[in-house]
């Protein structure tokens, strides 16, 4: 099983995201909402799509049993100004949808928070953004 949990944003939010495992619709999430697919064990590309706009393809391998969670939300943040969205959606409509597999959003997080593991850490750039 896996588990697609999409940010609640302003930003597409009455539009449904579609959801493609190896290359094949599986189904959509909604603005805020948590959807889960029947996938078998083994090795997947996951990639999320709305309109001509995609994420990156998330490689992951899954044991049986195991049912990890990837997050996924619009890249935009704000319309101040539209001419820059505009440029945006136009030049990097690969990198519009963000997707991440939750643990690794987790281990970016302790390592943001916890000044022990930043040290161990510190030859690594992170970005946390959910």
């Amino acid at each position: 099983m896996l588990r697609i949990k999409r940010q609640n944003m302003f930003v597409d939010m009455m539009r449904q995201y579609e959801v493609y495992i190896d290359g094949v619709l599986q189904g959509t999430v909604s603005n805020g909402e948590t959807e889960s697919f029947d996938i078998t064990p083994g090795h997947h590309l996951i990639q999320i799509k709305i309109d001509w706009c995609t994420s990156k393809k998330i490689s992951i391998d899954i044991e049986s049993g195991e049912s990890p969670t990837l997050h996924t939300g619009s890249s935009m943040r704000w319309f101040v100004f539209p001419f820059l969205y505009l440029f945006k959606l136009s030049l990097f409509k690969s990198n519009y949808v963000k997707l991440q597999e939750e643990r690794l959003m987790t281990q970016a997080l302790e390592i943001k928070y916890n000044p022990k593991l930043a040290e161990k850490y510190n030859k690594f750039s992170m970005s946390v953004e959910f």
